[in-house]
């Protein structure tokens, strides 16, 4: 499986990080980027800036907790259930409620974080030595803007969370979320559908409920909330009409994921 493949490639990397390179007798320290430069080529330093950017972005400065959509489980009890993954500090409702009152608690996260998208580095331009490599860059590139996306997304939707309700100000998050919601589907199936064979039982694009995968809980389909960027369209509609019910477009089989059947 994919899981299993990227838990090989992380061993294998690690372990190629690992080993001690000389050059004249002098140790040389690896870094992960040299794997960018094998692959496509390219300056050691680019592709190093865009790691080091991704790790304090998303890891050092805990972006990921805001960017992370929110699960049933965290809509049922913010309080009092445990976070299946990172999420933001409050729950969206209580900004969505009370703007002002976490207005000022949010400032610098918000300030840092268009400071952070005015300086997304771009992906480098390379010449891979054949179709596959050039094939693998496409797609990384792919991933790449649609992660920035992604951020910016996120970014307009708890500005818009932090404005006054039904203002100038939240409306204009609202058209901007819309517009960054156009660019990720012109994005997103770009993406190659490797494995044919199994295409039609894991990307469910119509989203119909018999439209089956052997997760218990995703009956949409494992591929189909980031195929159809359904998250994206979920928390556009969530700001637009006040609705945060954990079954406000849920797909999640909420019985069966707590264990009741």
């Amino acid at each position: 499986s994919g899981w299993e493949v990227g838990y090989w490639l992380f061993d294998w990397s690690v372990a190629r990080w690992s080993w001690r390179y000389q050059y004249d007798t002098t140790p040389t320290q690896p870094h992960p980027a040299e794997g960018f430069v094998r692959l496509f080529g390219g300056d050691t330093s680019r592709w190093a800036r865009l790691i080091r950017f991704q790790d304090s972005l998303l890891v050092g400065r805990n972006l990921l907790s805001y960017i992370t959509p929110t699960t049933p489980i965290d809509e049922i009890s913010w309080r009092w259930l445990p976070a299946f993954q990172p999420r933001l500090p409050l729950p969206p409702k209580k900004l969505y409620r009370h703007p002002s009152r976490y207005a000022a608690e949010f400032r610098q996260v918000m300030e840092g974080w268009a400071q952070a998208l005015q300086n997304w580095p771009t992906w480098p331009a390379v010449t891979p030595p054949d179709s596959a490599r050039a094939a693998l860059a496409q797609e990384l590139a792919l991933a790449w803007e649609i992660t920035r996306l992604r951020v910016l997304f996120r970014y307009h939707w708890l500005r818009g969370l932090l404005s006054p309700r039904e203002s100038p100000q939240e409306a204009t998050h609202l058209d901007t979320l819309s517009a960054i919601l156009s660019q990720a589907e012109r994005v997103v199936v770009r993406f190659p559908l490797r494995y044919s064979w199994v295409a039609a039982e894991r990307v469910c694009r119509s989203g119909r409920r018999p439209c089956r995968h052997p997760h218990p809980s995703y009956r949409f389909g494992y591929l189909w909330p980031a195929y159809t960027l359904h998250f994206w369209r979920r928390e556009l509609s969530q700001l637009a009409h006040g609705r945060w019910s954990p079954l406000h477009q849920n797909i999640w089989d909420i019985p069966r994921l707590i264990g009741l059947w």
